[in-house]
């Protein structure tokens, strides 16, 4: 098979993820984020498969998410830095690919309603940093 038509065949794949990653962050929690982040992973389990800055967005705001969840739950501490460390590891994957990301992932940080996956980190430093110096 030509190498064309096999990045073809990954960018279809790679575009399908990301649909079913985005349809999953608006379901209910935590179905919806545990639904995006599975399926990321399991994209992702390939490293020959091809990346993209909105699957790294996406993931990063399905880990938000979690940490929202978890927080309000009460979980320990380290289960809650495993999703912060996520969340900013797909930030940062996110912009290193496309920096125009910045500013839906700072809305997500941001708000206080609708997409508002990053705002459990709004006072945090790190994210604070990233997404919200010019």
């Amino acid at each position: 098979m030509k190498k064309s038509a096999t990045r073809d065949r990954g960018n279809v794949e790679l575009r399908r993820v990301e649909e079913v990653m985005i349809a999953s962050l608006y379901d209910d929690p935590p179905a919806g984020f545990a639904r995006a982040i599975k399926t990321a992973k399991n994209y992702m389990s390939d490293a020959k498969r091809p990346r993209s800055a909105s699957l790294h967005a996406w993931l990063a705001c399905a880990y938000g998410q979690k940490y929202r969840w978890d927080h309000d739950d009460g979980a320990e501490k380290k289960r809650l830095g495993d999703s912060r460390d996520h969340a900013l590891q797909n930030v940062k994957l996110a912009l290193d690919l496309d920096k125009t990301w910045k500013g839906v992932l700072k809305g997500t940080l941001v708000s206080d309603g609708g997409d508002n996956d990053l705002s459990a980190f709004k006072d945090d430093p790190v994210f604070k940093a990233l997404l919200l110096s010019p």
